[in-house]
């Protein structure tokens, strides 16, 4: 064949190989989302993205491999990827692992480690073919990494659609699909042999009814799970009930929702003990296999415990309110609100499938088919900020299921309906004489109540309300305690009804304007009224940022720019979790932060063997120990890979805002970043690009969109959702562009005189870019996501002076 063709298939091949790639590692996340637990998900990821180091540790030690043809090489990537994506898929399912034992359970310690090499193998041998195309390809290399860019830019695009409409499992055969494909591109045989044209023809028309047949299943709502998860999750613990029938399932491009009836299903947060009537029946629906979240099978008249629950007073204050229920989950919010009286409802609902879900098992008893509910789709920041209309109670639900802070089972995940910002805008949305009301689960000692009422603090001066502790109300029963705000302060007679609401229900009162001391608990007795104390602490203290940094746990109000509200760790604790592990049931002692402390030194420690190994045995051809560069080039490629991950994972986030879902935002940003830094690698060797101040220019252009959208929050959330998406491609061009022309001149450097050390390069910048992820996630926590941004904009610009004076 002519070497164009040749190349051409090569460059097929490989971008074939990085979608199936991209796929693969986004719907990864999903599924160990699912099947074990989010902090988990984020450990094994990062875990398994090694491979793509160790793929460049391996050529450097064996330079001999890049002695065969290109073409051979290739074709063994391709099916070794198609076979790996069902051993892992086969591991998932079937080793017996589970982290949660991992504690005390030694054991499983062997299952883990099989767990890891099982995930990380499809990005061992993606990366095989890609760093041994590098390494081979001398002068159009960077046609070969931008065809990687393009190719996992187009992965992780497609990856939502393909996951909502066929599920994991047809997300599976996708990728094992396009790894066959890398295979079928560069055999050389396939076309010349009657029977294996045959067999690949069967094989795919076999693989495109499997397909066709999942998604089928999905879309009418039957779809099987199609991955075990962990037994400590609410759906394994539903379907062990007896007698329990899954009703619905289906999987869309943020979530899997699951259905459960006659699982014993009784949920209703904060629900009074002095409540002595009936209990309406309940389905249960899981998000992502979590703990059930309740579909009341009664209306509205039918339901007269919701004026036992502790948020009915809020509702009961005003005659006829306009009520906006923000976040209902399944809904049982908006049965509260209904079910003082015939209420004008309006609810922001940000998953459609949960909508679709319980409208389709609920039947008569779906509170979003009620004639006097609006229900919104989206997300609820965007719709408070678009909206003009105010109301009377605008409430925040507990849809979350009860977790001790001592867990941190979501300590690194981002919730901004919790911030500052998302607090603010729900009281800006309040009518003169509005009220804002909010529960959260009761916890001792006092955290997650106590940061709910800092933020709300925060967020009423931000406001500029007058007299802040005269318009709190806040009440504990045995599980929540409730937070109800009215800015224009409380009334005698709304004070008055307050008494008789808590006598009633047996709510014990910890704050209100004109408390006395023989009023605190009474009902619900505790050693010493300790939420009382630690509150009127809060709103004593000269200098809050003081008291919140002597607190035991940090309470401090989140911000969209750290919107951590479930991450309570503080250094104090250390001492306390070290002690702990190996003698709790819970998983990694206190919290998803230490966690990620202990996964810094893993990835440090694999790392560093991983990039000193070839150096320390001369692996590599023509480097040997006496190359005076390699020092600037182990910073040039480590300082990229920083850059990346500094750059992409805080603007992920930050997105995740604008775009309605993590998941979305996921997918969007990063294949935006990839698809433009592939344009970035192509073109790289143009004379125009390789001119020094392009690249400045291009950051600048990108940083400043960035900057934009850190201040102006508010004004993209009042954009229509089509325009955010062509901004956020339009502001991350640039960005990605410049990102993208980096990796290629470092390899156009050294492939001038040192050819053999693109393999360590290769694994240098795969290395580091793991621990950067790692080191990002501890930064956002602790720091906050502007300064993550800022050092990856130095990161960056430190490459490029190695670059400007030619150092490697």
């Amino acid at each position: 064949m002519k070497s164009e063709n040749v190349f051409f298939r090569l460059i097929l091949a490989i971008g074939l190989l990085s979608s199936a790639t991209l796929l693969f590692e986004t719907a990864l996340t999903r599924v160990l989302a699912v099947a074990q637990f989010y902090h988990f998900a984020f450990l094994v990821v990062s875990l398994a993205l090694l491979g793509f180091g160790a793929s460049g540790t391996i050529l450097s030690l064996f330079p001999q491999i890049k002695d065969q043809p290109l073409e051979k090489i290739l074709t063994r990537v391709g099916f070794g990827f198609f076979l790996s994506i069902w051993v892992t898929y086969a591991v998932v399912n079937w080793l017996p692992f589970d982290s949660y034992s991992i504690a005390w359970e030694r054991r499983q310690i062997i299952y883990f480690v099989l767990y890891y090499f099982s995930l990380s193998l499809p990005f061992l041998v993606s990366g095989l073919g890609l760093g041994t195309a590098l390494a081979v390809i001398e002068k159009k290399h960077n046609l070969v990494y931008a065809a990687s860019l393009i190719g996992s830019g187009l992965g992780v695009i497609l990856a939502p659609g393909v996951l909502g409409l066929s599920g994991i499992l047809g997300v599976m055969i996708l990728c094992a699909g396009l790894g066959l494909g890398c295979w079928l591109v560069m055999s050389a045989d396939w076309t010349k042999t009657k029977l294996s044209r045959i067999g690949t023809s069967l094989f795919a028309l076999l693989a495109l009814i499997v397909w066709i047949t999942l998604s089928i299943f999905n879309i009418q709502g039957k779809s099987p799970i199609s991955i075990k998860i962990s037994p400590y999750k609410g759906l394994a613990y539903a379907r062990q009930f007896p007698g329990a029938e899954l009703i619905f399932g289906k999987w869309n491009a943020s979530s899997r929702i699951d259905v459960m009836a006659n699982a014993g299903t009784r949920r209703f947060p904060g629900l009074s003990y002095a409540y002595t009537g009936v209990i309406p029946a309940q389905f249960g629906l899981s998000v992502d296999g979590d703990t059930l979240q309740p579909i009341t099978l009664a209306g509205p008249e039918e339901f007269p415990a919701g004026k036992w629950l502790p948020e009915w007073w809020a509702f009961s204050i005003h005659p006829d309110p306009d009520i906006l229920v923000l976040d209902p989950g399944a809904g049982f919010a908006v049965l509260q609100a209904l079910a003082e009286s015939p209420n004008s409802i309006t609810t922001v609902l940000k998953n459609r499938l949960i909508l679709e879900a319980v409208q389709e098992t609920a039947l008569g008893y779906s509170v979003f088919n009620n004639p006097d509910v609006e229900v919104i789709l989206g997300n609820q920041r965007a719709v408070l900020q678009r909206t003009d209309d105010l109301y009377d109670v605008v409430y925040l639900p507990l849809i979350d299921s009860y977790q001790p802070v001592t867990n941190g089972v979501y300590s690194i995940s981002e919730n901004y309906s919790l911030t500052e910002e998302g607090i603010r805008a729900g009281l800006s949305r309040l009518s003169p004489g509005g009220i804002f009301v909010g529960s959260r689960w009761l916890q001792n000692p006092p955290s997650e109540g106590l940061r709910l009422v800092s933020t709300i603090y925060q967020a009423l001066e931000s406001l500029e309300v007058q007299n802040l502790e005269d318009t709190l109300v806040i009440y504990r029963g045995i599980q929540t305690i409730t937070v109800v705000v009215k800015p224009t302060g409380w009334e005698k007679s709304e004070l008055t009804s307050l008494r008789d609401f808590l006598g009633r229900c047996r709510f014990d009162l910890v704050w209100a304007p004109d408390l006395t001391m023989d009023e605190l608990n009474r009902w619900n007795r505790l050693s010493e009224p300790i939420y009382h104390q630690r509150i009127k602490e809060l709103f004593q203290a000269s200098e809050r940022g003081v008291y919140y940094e002597s607190y035991s746990f940090d309470i401090t109000p989140p911000r969209d720019d750290y919107p951590f509200f479930f991450h309570f760790f503080t250094w104090s604790q250390a001492p306390h979790i070290l002690e702990s592990l190996g003698k709790t049931w819970q998983p990694f002692g206190g919290s998803g932060f230490f966690l990620l402390i202990f996964l810094l030194v893993l990835v440090i420690l694999l790392s560093s063997v991983m990039i000193l190994i070839p150096l320390w045995l001369g692996g590599m051809n023509g480097l040997g120990h006496n190359y005076p560069g390699k020092i600037w080039a182990l910073l040039y490629f480590a300082l990229i890979g920083i850059g990346f991950m500094f750059v992409e994972i805080p603007l992920i986030s930050q997105w995740g805002l604008f775009l309605n879902s993590p998941i979305l935002a996921f997918s969007f940003v990063v294949g935006v970043i990839l698809l433009s830094s592939g344009l970035g690698s192509m073109t790289v060797d143009q004379t125009w690009c390789q001119k020094d101040l392009v690249q400045p220019l291009l950051f600048i252009l990108g940083g400043g969109f960035v900057l934009f959208s850190s201040m102006n929050k508010e004004l993209i959330l009042s954009w229509p959702i089509w325009f955010r998406y062509l901004a956020s491609c339009l502001g991350f061009f640039p960005l990605g562009f410049a990102m993208g022309s980096f990796f290629p001149q470092g390899i156009s450097w050294i492939n001038r005189s040192y050819p053999g050390m693109v393999p360590w390069a290769w694994a240098v910048n795969g290395s580091v870019s793991v621990i950067a992820s790692v080191v990002t996630a501890i930064l956002s926590i602790q720091v906050g996501y502007p300064l993550v941004l800022i050092l990856g904009g130095v990161s960056y610009l430190g490459a490029w002076m190695i670059n400007r004076f030619r150092l490697i």
